[in-house]
């Protein structure tokens, strides 16, 4: 019913990376004929003397890459998006505060303490964090302290440099670095790049406003 030169087009959609739907979708065909013409010729002239196997291995390992690709370019499409949705926002101080809550919320400690301490391994968050809480309160920048909890694989130097120049906190406010256990040979894990940091601010009064505030907003969004 259909032609060599149709056939061939097939093999050719196979051959840019195209899955066997798109490829039926194209050709206006069953998804099972086009399987059976892309499976039942990998053994004849059109693929020399490469094996079925080998074209399949081949044909899957472009396939990938293409997929990658759509997915890359649709990531893009999406932070592009963001971006512009996030340039027109222009929040209130109150807007600020229900962030800083949630985040804190989150990341921040509750309970068993009088200070505010927030920590991440993520230095996007982290510097949120501190930007918010200096807008959102008037901050004595002198009872500012971190701690960093660093792997045996970071460097120390390169680490305070990093967390002090990110936070504007000074590299002297930075306490004794906690040195993390290595773990069992042979057991998996992530590397973080900069260690955990630990931004700490000692003061009850806001550490009890932004947890109240936290709470109360939970309480509201979920009614």
């Amino acid at each position: 019913m259909y032609s060599e030169s149709f056939h061939k087009q097939a093999h050719l959609l196979r051959e840019q990376g195209k899955s066997l739907k798109e490829i039926a979708e194209a050709l206006g065909i069953a998804k099972s004929s086009a399987s059976y013409w892309l499976t039942g010729h990998a053994n004849k002239g059109a693929f020399g003397t490469m094996n079925r196997q080998e074209w399949l291995a081949k044909i899957r390992v472009k396939s990938l890459q293409v997929r990658r690709n759509n997915s890359i370019k649709r990531q893009s499409i999406i932070d592009d998006q963001a971006k512009i949705i996030a340039t027109q926002l222009n929040p209130t101080l109150e807007t600020k505060r229900a962030i800083l809550g949630a985040i804190y919320w989150a990341e921040g400690a509750k309970t068993n303490t009088k200070t505010v301490c927030f920590a991440n391994t993520d230095p996007l968050l982290i510097k949120l964090f501190i930007t918010l809480f200096r807008e959102c309160y008037d901050i004595d920048e002198s009872k500012f302290r971190m701690r960093l909890h660093l792997h045996r694989y970071h460097n120390e130097e390169i680490a305070k440099d990093f967390w002090s120049e990110l936070t504007k906190i000074p590299i002297g406010k930075i306490g004794k670095i906690y040195w993390k256990k290595e773990p069992n040979s042979g057991k998996r894990y992530r590397q973080n790049f900069m260690g955990i940091c630990f931004v700490r601010y000692n003061d009850v009064h806001i550490l009890r406003e932004i947890i109240a505030y936290s709470a109360a907003l939970g309480e509201i969004l979920t009614k």
